[in-house]
């Protein structure tokens, strides 16, 4: 299960931050334009891959040292989160 749910939440987490990023770069794309539509249609996708791709590996990340934290504790602690996504967005 360890497994499934951290790939899981790498899929999640990519899909969402492009779905996000993608709107939100259009909308800035509409109101702030400089230079070529092209131009700015590359700078959007450009940045919604990235935003996608960290924000995916951020979720692996948190989940990944959540599940180790929990197994060697024995059980989930409250800081298991603090410590899994301190580490996850360093």
């Amino acid at each position: 299960s360890f497994w499934v749910s951290t790939l899981r939440g790498l899929r999640n987490g990519i899909y969402y931050g492009g779905k996000v990023r993608f709107v939100h770069g259009l909308v800035m794309l509409l109101l702030f334009r400089k230079g070529t539509w092209a131009e700015g249609l590359k700078g959007v996708f450009d940045n919604t891959k990235e935003h996608a791709k960290n924000l995916g590996f951020y979720v692996f990340i948190y989940k990944a040292i959540a599940h180790i934290l929990r197994r060697l504790r024995g059980k989930k602690e409250k800081w298991h989160s603090f410590i899994a996504g301190f580490i996850g967005g360093y």
